[in-house]
């Protein structure tokens, strides 16, 4: 199995400054915090949001993994905790645990740093662009997905607490990031992001991991639409080495008669016709809301079922769009 983000080693030293930085969780937080209470802190977080996510006080130790350490060596100037319920859902489910603090001496980034540090090589699922903010996901293997943000003083952990969804259609994974996004925004002072992003919105989307390369094409990135979705049927796409060219051997019904892919590349996305099944292989589904890299190219697979693949400024969705 592949998996597609970049590996960062840090050296020994590095490892033991970010451990250091992780235990800046204390098991007593800024005087006078209470664990799990609404005070001023939890009130400045939250009470901002939509009215349609309902937030209820935790302790930040619940929140997720790596959040639990008992021996500060610093203090937050502030420190809450809430886990965030979709009111709108039927039945309402909660989406998303998250801590908000603030840190003394602009530690924020060394605490991410720590945390990510604590969880393992393997945590780092890449990064994300949310509300045009640099976010690092994680991805703990076997565990938990989430994000974590940390800039100046601010820090900003979320997990996704939604039930996993069939890939075609993971709408918890989806609720929790918009609701961590807006958390974010809260956090950092900036205006509420308007839901749903851009269309154009592939690096909001993590990485996947999956099963996305064969032995006999070297460089090749491929992948399939996931199954389960209703009425649509699975077609294959794939990223050439380089990223020099993505494609799908697939094309909507208003494409021009006897083409059969949907490609793009630096001279733009369109539709041709090929002998052969260029970018079918026996390879993993991608699943909603995922994307992949290979150089300057990325696809994703929409919540719709379509698949998007961009290229610098052109880009294909696969319901009909060309850019």
């Amino acid at each position: 199995m592949t998996r597609f983000r970049v590996r960062r080693r840090q050296t020994a030293a590095a490892v033991f400054a970010a451990t250091t930085a992780l235990s800046l969780w204390s098991a007593s937080p800024a005087a006078g915090q209470q664990c799990g209470e609404r005070d001023a802190a939890f009130s400045a977080a939250f009470e901002g949001l939509p009215k349609d996510l309902s937030v209820a006080p935790v302790c930040p130790a619940d929140v997720g993994p790596g959040l639990a350490d008992p021996k500060p060596t610093a203090q937050f100037s502030t420190i809450t905790a809430g886990e965030v319920t979709d009111t709108l859902s039927s039945p309402e489910r909660t989406i998303l645990a998250v801590v908000v603090a603030t840190v003394e001496n602009d530690g924020g980034q060394a605490f991410i740093d720590g945390l990510l540090g604590a969880l393992g090589p393997d945590a780092r699922g890449g990064t994300v662009l949310l509300d045009g903010k640099v976010v690092q996901y994680i991805n703990v293997p076997g565990g938990p997905q989430g994000y974590a943000y940390g800039a100046g003083p601010t820090v900003v952990v979320g997990y996704v607490k939604a039930p996993d969804e069939p890939p075609s259609s993971n709408y918890g994974a989806m609720a929790a990031r918009q609701a961590y996004t807006r958390v974010l925004a809260i956090a950092t002072g900036a205006p509420l992001p308007d839901i749903p992003p851009p269309p154009n919105g592939l690096d909001q989307w993590p990485l996947a991991r999956g099963a996305f390369t064969t032995p006999a094409d070297p460089g090749w990135i491929y992948f399939r639409t996931p199954l389960e979705k209703e009425g649509a049927y699975s077609y294959s796409c794939g990223i050439a080495p380089g990223g020099t060219l993505a494609g799908c051997d697939f094309v909507p019904a208003s494409a021009p008669e006897g083409t059969n892919q949907t490609i793009v590349d630096a001279a733009g996305a369109r539709y041709i016709h090929s002998e052969t099944a260029t970018f079918t292989r026996d390879v993993d589904a991608l699943p909603a809301g995922e994307r992949l890299e290979n150089g300057p190219a990325a696809c994703g697979s929409t919540y719709q079922g379509a698949v998007t693949c961009r290229i610098g400024d052109h880009r294909f969705v696969t319901n009909g769009f060309l850019e």
